[in-house]
């Protein structure tokens, strides 16, 4: 050891140089779309400290790949048939959806391939194998209501009394207290080449949500995944889902062949979540009050 430093000449290799080059195009990216929420937050009076908040999310719309698969997907019910009396017929639990929340009111029916003579209805904690609640199915419908102290998971169980014997069919559903309740009560307006819908969220808690839907055609055919993620404080907040005009004219181009022009452009499947600020996992889920959002004056 003679005390010298030796400098190393450095080496740059194919990852470093796409790292390099990703982040540069990284900060020319943030500053367009700084501008771009800039705009939308001028538009809905947005506080100017929540500018920089705004900044970091960004809208993630998409053109619909497949519209019709997407129509079934939204909390729509899908009776799994069991085998009964050893397996000679099928019977199955009829729900109006899969998904509730407190208050919502869960609304049971029974289809089978033989007559039933009577049936019992019990609501199980999956987990805890507890029954929460028992009941006789005296006409075609039995409806429930939801108790706020229900678990997430729950089976529906329905004892069946037939002619030749008895029998157990069973189904699964999900349970939550909304986090959040989503509603509307402004007209979406243009701003620049977006357009805007203007949202009322009711929050229990803080952190970062998502707010979903799909921008469905004049046909009634879904042609945009709509996704914004905003940071929310808790209590009411005034929040806005956007859509690009070019977006617009993208997705119908594409989808011509299924518009008849007889309705209009509406938002349909409205939904809001809370999601971890690091892994993006949904934390909660919340309630959207609004069915249908027209976009019948733009």
């Amino acid at each position: 050891m003679d005390g010298k430093v030796v400098v190393k000449p450095l080496i740059l290799t194919s990852s470093m140089l796409v790292c390099i080059w990703f982040s540069a195009h990284s900060l020319a990216a943030s500053d367009e779309k700084g501008k771009e929420h800039i705009s939308l937050a001028q538009a809905l009076n947005i506080q100017d400290d929540r500018l920089t908040i705004l900044k970091a999310f960004s809208s993630a719309n998409r053109v619909v790949k497949h519209p019709k698969l997407t129509m079934a997907m939204f909390n729509q019910f899908k009776p799994k048939p069991n085998y009964i009396l050893s397996g000679q017929y099928k019977a199955a639990i009829l729900l109006d959806k899969p998904f509730y929340f407190h208050p919502d009111k869960i609304k049971i029916g029974i289809a089978s391939e033989v007559k039933t003579l009577g049936a019992e209805i019990m609501l199980v904690d999956t987990k805890k194998s507890e029954i929460l609640l028992r009941k006789p199915m005296k006409n075609e419908y039995l409806q429930i209501d939801t108790d706020p102290s229900w678990p997430e998971n729950i089976r529906v169980v329905a004892n069946l009394q037939f002619k030749n014997g008895f029998d157990v069919i069973k189904t699964d559903v999900t349970f939550a207290l909304p986090v959040a309740r989503l509603s509307s009560e402004k007209e979406p307006f243009v701003s620049e080449d977006h357009i805007l819908i203007p949202l009322k969220l009711e929050s229990e808690k803080k952190g970062l949500f998502r707010f979903k839907g799909f921008l469905f055609n004049e046909s009634g055919i879904p042609i945009i995944s709509l996704s914004e993620t905003q940071l929310i404080d808790q209590g009411t907040n005034n929040v806005a889902m956007k859509v690009s005009k070019e977006l617009i004219e993208s997705a119908r181009e594409k989808f011509r062949h299924f518009d008849v022009q007889n309705q209009t452009l509406t938002i349909h499947n409205l939904a809001v979540e809370q999601v971890c600020q690091h892994t993006g996992k949904v934390l909660a889920q919340g309630q959207s009050e609004k069915a249908v959002i027209n976009l019948n004056s733009l």
